[in-house]
């Protein structure tokens, strides 16, 4: 496993290639054995020393400075505290990592926070906690970085503010004196932007439009039809209908809970955003005016259309190689190509389940381009969605069972179809039940259950456990592409089976509701068009 199939997080994906790891141990059996398995295992560059005093005369002599350090605790001459204290004054932003052994581990944890050390780990360690612990110092290393970075910006942008403060004060005094110059020049500028600006009232009323948004509807800068009166003579009718609903909620409540969205003008798609000016009277009733910047996205789009149709076709040419990896690898395991050791076995059997992995993540981004694009085809019939489920609890209840975990059903009504494609439904269920089983411990139950909607040609199907539940800031971002679904637990998923599932569902008419309270559990309910059952034996 590289490093990069390591939990993923929004830090990993923006780390420097090549991070340099320096492990520091007595025993050359040790350093070797972990340099062996960084090497394999992720492209760090490594370097090993047998004795501290190697590694601090290193720091003096050869200025390149590691990102984590890694030191055994015992070692002659002087322990891996010492040593680490010592690397501490000459490099404050190394991450430094202990090793040591369950005996002194008392002794470490206690000198740990004079050090300033990270973590430790205890000898023998775990191979995949290793790579862990090394893949989150890592990140920590580069959040520490960029804080300090970040410092310094501010100081800096404070001092550019302090200086624009004074310059900003100097040009309110000219314009109170040309304050009719200075509108013309407004007026220049609205005229000159290649930006459309659109003002409007509260109740979708056009204001004024400049000339950006004429020639994006595509009339001539000089002509003089009419001023539309009304948002939907300028974006599309559905997208001014949904705008409007957001300035009348900003006019009942004052807050704006969507300053940005996308729409249409004429041919042209455009990134629209609101912004609220000075309120003013209306009829005897306070209300507001908004001001509507619509930038052209068209070359943006285009853009993102050739990065994913470049992302597809990648993704596409990637499958072939991989399924002749796994075959080739089946062959051999299965003898084809001589007998093998157990070793051998153990070790090609591991690689055609890493191959089998990368292959099906492949193929979920193939999908997810193909949803995207609007290009998956549905097989759509009726589907008995209490069948279903009885078929997706007899797969996974034996991974359920592992962890001491039950798989239950509760449908109040067993006849209930949908219309859909089976095989796609049968794998938003899978993705829901293994992802509750993932986030539940022992002991947990899981139930699949169905209710009638509020409508009667709706229905519901949930996927409900009583796992450790999902914080509510993480909800938002449950079904964004590589989500984890919570920031306080990391897996080994690709963070891609809510973002598949959603798309799943939208393509069905439906849609995925999700509630959580952390320590009680998580409720996904699937949302379906109903087919009645006396219908679907016509």
């Amino acid at each position: 496993m590289n490093a990069t199939n390591l939990p993923p997080s929004s830090i990993a994906s923006v780390l420097p290639p090549s991070p340099l790891v320096w492990v520091v141990d007595d025993d050359p059996l040790v350093t070797t054995s972990v340099e062996a398995l960084l090497s394999i295992e992720t492209d760090y560059r490594i370097q090993t020393f047998n004795a501290p005093q190697d590694a601090l005369a290193q720091i003096e002599s050869d200025g390149l400075e590691p990102d984590i350090i890694v030191s055994d605790f015992l070692m002659p001459g002087m322990d891996g505290i010492q040593f680490l204290s010592a690397a501490k004054k000459k490099l404050p932003q190394a991450t430094l990592i202990l090793l040591t052994g369950y005996a002194d581990k008392e002794n470490a944890i206690a000198a740990i926070n004079e050090a300033g050390i990270y973590k430790y780990l205890e000898k023998p360690w775990d191979n995949q906690d290793l790579l862990q612990t090394l893949q989150q110092g890592l990140e920590r290393a580069y959040l520490v970085r960029r804080l300090e970075d970040t410092v310094s910006e501010l100081e800096k942008a404070h001092g550019q503010l302090q200086a624009h403060n004074i310059q900003l004060t100097d040009t309110v005094a000219q314009q109170e004196v040309s304050l009719a110059l200075t509108h013309q020049q407004l007026n220049a500028i609205v005229d000159g932007s290649e930006d459309g600006i659109i003002t409007v009232q509260s109740d979708g009323m056009v204001v004024s439009y400049n000339p950006a948004v004429r020639s994006m509807l595509g009339h001539r800068l000089n002509d003089n039809d009419a001023l539309p009166t009304e948002l939907k003579d300028i974006i599309h009718p559905q997208d001014g209908q949904e705008l409007l609903s957001l300035l009348q909620q900003h006019q009942q409540t004052g807050q704006l809970t969507n300053p940005m969205f996308e729409s249409h003008i004429g041919e042209h798609p455009v990134e629209i955003v609101i912004s609220p000016i000075e309120k003013i009277e209306m009829d005897g009733e306070s209300g507001c005016q908004y001001v509507l910047i619509a930038r052209d996205i068209t070359r943006r789009k285009k853009i993102e259309r050739m990065r994913e149709d470049f992302v597809a076709t990648l993704t596409h040419d990637l499958r072939v190689p991989l399924l002749a990896a796994i075959q080739t690898l089946s062959l051999m395991r299965d003898g084809a190509t001589g007998q093998l050791t157990e070793q051998q076995h153990t070790l090609i059997a591991t690689m055609i389940d890493s191959q089998q992995d990368l292959l099906n993540m492949v193929n979920t981004l193939l999908d997810i381009y193909r949803y995207e694009s609007g290009q998956h085809p549905l097989v759509m019939d009726r589907v008995d969605m209490h069948q279903l489920a009885q078929q997706v609890l007899s797969e996974l209840t034996p991974l359920a069972t592992a962890k001491q975990q039950t798989i239950t059903l509760d449908f109040s009504d067993t006849g209930v179809l949908i219309q859909g494609d089976r095989q796609e439904i049968k794998r938003v269920l899978i993705n829901l039940v293994g992802n509750a089983i993932v986030h539940s411990g022992a002991g947990a139950t899981i139930t699949i259950g169905q209710h009638l909607g509020e409508h009667s040609d709706k229905t519901c199907f949930w996927v409900k456990d009583t796992g450790r539940g999902i914080p509510e800031a993480d909800l938002k971002k449950l079904f964004d592409r590589f989500s984890q679904g919570t920031s306080q637990i990391r897996n080994s998923g690709s963070g891609l089976g809510l973002y598949l599932a959603q798309h799943i569902m939208q393509a069905h008419g439906g849609q995925i509701i999700v509630e959580s309270e952390v320590g009680l559990g998580t409720c996904f309910t699937l949302v379906f068009n109903r087919v009645r059952a006396s219908s679907a034996m016509l």
